[in-house]
């Protein structure tokens, strides 16, 4: 007889168990981490000043050569656009710059990245170069930008 109620009992109780557990992922009591190997920030369309020369991109990484920068105070601005891809997932940007070599106290870097991208949108971002202090040689010079993406949960 104990044998059956056992048989009866366990069934019931882990029947309430699955119930309890989907309520609470279902009113947000549970957080599940979700893998996000279908979440994906790319960059396209880069130009520097206008143009599409002097520049490569490799996934999140962004080299390029400046326009000619000879008078203090000129602007060199690299434009691009960045796609988030996911449909799950809003993404929190940032971008950091640097000048290759030496004479990066002779640049000022202002990065014009948007934050926050969401899931599915496609926005332009700007990196914009100007010059301090006049130089001898080059007025070409050559910046290296990385991207870092982290992946947001997307509150609708």
């Amino acid at each position: 007889m104990q044998n059956i109620i056992l048989l009866i009992k366990y069934p019931f109780i882990t029947i309430a168990g699955i119930v309890v557990f989907i309520g609470a992922i279902i009113n947000g009591t549970i957080d599940i981490n979700i893998s996000c190997n279908k979440f994906d920030v790319g960059l396209s369309n880069v130009k520097i000043d206008g143009e599409a020369k002097n520049v490569s991109i490799n996934k999140r990484n962004i080299n390029f050569v400046t326009g000619d920068l000879k008078n203090v105070g000129d602007v060199s601005i690299l434009e691009y656009d960045l796609t988030n891809k996911s449909k799950l997932y809003n993404a929190n940007i940032s971008m950091k710059c640097y000048k290759e070599g030496n004479k990066s106290d002779y640049f000022s870097v202002e990065d014009i990245t948007p934050q926050i991208l969401k899931a599915g949108e496609t926005k332009k971002g700007y990196i914009k170069v100007s010059l301090l202090k006049e130089s001898l040689t080059d007025s070409n010079e050559n910046f290296y930008c990385t991207m870092d993406v982290k992946a947001e949960k997307n509150n609708k």
